[in-house]
């Protein structure tokens, strides 16, 4: 099944709700938090949430504020797919991310076998040069 809350005024406070959803038993697979205002903050929480996930194959973040308040989200995130397998769809577009994706793409790279290791160059790309949003990248 799919979530969609785009554009909802989602923050920090409400990711716990949809950690809970994504730590309880699920049968979501997409998960759409595109224009919301989450931060750091709440994409850790929401990375906490994606580590034991066994169904979530996809999700978009495009257009928040993942590194406001520092890059400890980014770094989560990294960590999180470092056990998570199933995620296969990141949308991290239009974030102002660069800096902190830098870290994100040395860590990911770090964890993944070389046929995988283009993707991190792919978010930095997509970063750098913004694509259509309805465009996402592949994990594997």
């Amino acid at each position: 099944s799919s979530l969609s809350i785009k554009y909802n005024c989602f923050d920090d406070v409400d990711a716990e709700y949809i950690q809970n959803v994504l730590l309880g038993d699920s049968n979501l697979t997409k998960l759409n938090l595109d224009g919301n205002d989450l931060s750091s903050i709440g994409l850790q929480m929401l990375a906490d949430g994606i580590t034991y996930n066994s169904t979530l194959t996809s999700l978009s973040l495009e257009c928040n504020s993942l590194v406001a308040g520092g890059i400890s989200g980014i770094q989560y995130l990294s960590e999180s797919l470092k056990i998570n397998k199933e995620l296969t769809q990141l949308n991290l577009g239009h974030n102002k991310l660069f800096p902190a994706l830098l870290i994100f793409t040395v860590l990911f790279a770090c964890v993944h076998l070389l046929d995988k290791a283009l993707t991190p160059v792919l978010l930095v790309l997509r970063t750098i040069i913004p694509l259509e949003s309805n465009v996402s990248l592949p994990l594997n």
